[in-house]
């Protein structure tokens, strides 16, 4: 079922979005969040399993990430 597979893949991707943030911390990377100022980093976490199209990138600090794309067999 599409929707299992995705709230799987979000609890994956959370964990991994986590870390991210951890390393750029790390590095002494400033991090600020997209609703304390225009541009700030924020993510948003969606799925193509619904057979909506997802359009991955990044635009003024939003990261878009298709959960989808984390399956081997949706990237070949």
């Amino acid at each position: 079922d599409g929707d299992t597979l995705a709230l799987e893949r979000l609890a994956e991707a959370s964990q991994d979005k986590r870390r991210l943030l951890v390393q750029l911390l790390d590095l002494g990377l400033p991090i600020t969040p997209y609703d304390e100022r225009p541009g700030g980093l924020a993510f948003d976490l969606l799925s193509s399993f619904s057979g909506e199209p997802v359009v991955i990138g990044h635009a003024d600090g939003v990261i878009t990430i298709d959960l989808a794309e984390s399956l081997d067999s949706h990237r070949e």
